[in-house]
């Protein structure tokens, strides 16, 4: 019998048993139902998440078994995800003490203390278990490191991930975890490394060449990132986040034609995607082809007309053809219909900059700022209109406020240095352009073009000689 037949048979077996149960509760009748047939309505409620429906489940058959250990045990584990502690540690104890030898008991006991911020007495239960486990050690394995995953301590899920990986090295579920675990600290190569494991057992597994391909693109590695997502794309045409992946990627490195390419193919399987239009729409402003661009938003309109990002396409257009007016109208637009979106007000005030309307500029600023204070290009953009009338100590108390929710950003370090050396403070100067060079030296003799006339050119000597040194 294949796997697909047996399990149809059970689903249809559980659905049966269930109807029963039910009944039995909906019409306030008694009704037999074996332990086997309890403990299968019980797993049903607690896999989908239904702990109070398991729990009273469980309650009803603790009433005709209630010497079970299996029932205690399930008890336990669905008080431990209500957060019911000491009442799951206190069932725990008693069942324990018949049933020392059974792996599971630990497990839950572990899984137990360990939410309660016990975490050496739990590694202790989780390694009695490991010692006591006759078989299926990798799945035990792969049970501790999930309970760690869910109080966020990725490192010993990782430990233990790593251990079920020498156990069973062809478990499946085991690499993709790890591969998660490792992908959520941010270490792209011990993903991809992970992911390619997996996908030597099961080359046919579209959501990890999709995944392989987010890591790739994570890295930078362009190339490698599009082929694993075509892998993906191949084995199923249908997988949506792949299509979006692509062009995004496409996008980025500045295919715009081929990205579009991509995006008219989602159309035609949902052709009436506001958000679609957009993105296709921003494609061709970014290419150049601003009446293509419009066209794309205003058919966004058309199929959504509260649609901010369709408006907010329309005045980067408009904006791009020096129509300013008409940039302005549909800007305020997309702020009406998203008025917290900072990107937004930032745009607003490089617009009324470009008007000269500096005042209705630094308000825009001021707002993107208090939406998101680590928008470090609107503080950049209000401290700059200071400059510009020549408040220099204006700009750098900008700045300065800007500093504490910016201080890693390159950009911003360089802009205090050379505001510094215009208002002849070469000592905070050089110490901020010192910053900005550790943060991104390529970037460094653009602000030395842009100020050269106030740089001391023997102090910025000595600093980049020390730097490079």
């Amino acid at each position: 019998m294949s796997e697909d037949f047996e399990k149809h048979f059970e689903e249809r077996d559980i659905f049966g048993i269930l109807t029963r149960y039910q009944d039995m509760l909906k019409h306030s009748r008694s009704s037999f139902f074996d332990l086997f047939e309890f403990e299968e309505i019980i797993d049903y409620y607690f896999e989908n998440q239904e702990y109070s429906c398991a729990l009273e489940a469980n309650m009803i058959a603790l009433m005709q078994y209630p010497f079970a250990v299996s029932l205690k045990l399930r008890h336990s584990k669905i008080l431990c995800e209500k957060n019911r502690i000491p009442a799951a540690l206190q069932i725990l104890q008693e069942i324990e003490m018949l049933e020392s030898y059974n792996p599971e008991i630990h497990l839950v006991k572990g899984k137990v203390l360990n939410k309660s911020g016990k975490q050496r007495e739990a590694i202790n239960e989780f390694d009695k278990a490991i010692r006591l486990a006759s078989e299926n050690r990798d799945e035990i394995i792969l049970f501790i490191a999930r309970a760690f995953l869910e109080t966020g301590d990725d490192g010993l899920a990782i430990k233990y991930l790593l251990l079920a990986h020498e156990t069973d090295d062809r478990n499946l579920l085991v690499l993709y975890e790890l591969a998660s675990c490792y992908e959520h600290l941010e270490n792209y190569d011990k993903t991809i490394e992970i992911l390619q494991k997996y996908l030597d057992i099961d080359p046919f597994a579209e959501k990890v060449w999709f995944s392989l391909g987010v890591s790739y693109a994570k890295l930078g590695k362009n190339k490698e990132a599009l082929d694993a997502l075509e892998y993906a794309y191949t084995i199923n045409d249908r997988y949506i986040s792949v299509y979006y992946s692509k062009a995004e990627l496409l996008n980025k490195t500045g295919r715009f034609n081929e990205a579009v390419s991509v995006y008219k193919e989602l159309l035609q399987i949902d052709p009436e995607n506001a958000r679609l239009f957009c993105l296709i729409g921003d494609c061709y402003t970014k290419s150049g082809d601003m009446d293509q661009a419009l066209n794309c938003f205003r058919q966004a309109k058309r199929i959504e007309n509260h649609c901010p990002e369709a408006w907010y396409g329309m005045a980067v257009v408009y904006k791009k053809m020096a129509k300013l007016h008409h940039s302005l109208i549909n800007i305020r637009k997309a702020i009406r219909l998203d008025p917290e979106n900072d990107e937004y007000w930032l745009f607003l005030g490089e617009l009324y900059t470009e008007m000269q309307m500096n005042e209705n500029a630094m308000k825009a600023f001021s707002k993107a700022i208090e939406i998101n204070p680590s928008d470090y290009e609107a503080w950049l953009a209000y401290a700059r209109i200071y400059y510009k009338e020549n408040k220099v100590t204006d700009a750098i108390e900008v700045l300065n406020r800007a500093y504490q929710y910016n201080y890693d950003i390159s950009t911003v370090n360089y802009q205090l240095a050379a505001y510094h050396t215009v208002a002849r403070q070469y000592s905070d100067a050089a110490r901020y352009f010192e910053k900005g060079l550790h943060l991104n030296y390529s970037e460094h003799q653009d602000y030395l073009n842009q100020f050269e006339e106030h740089f001391d050119k023997e102090t910025i000597r000595r600093i980049l000689s020390k730097f490079q040194k």
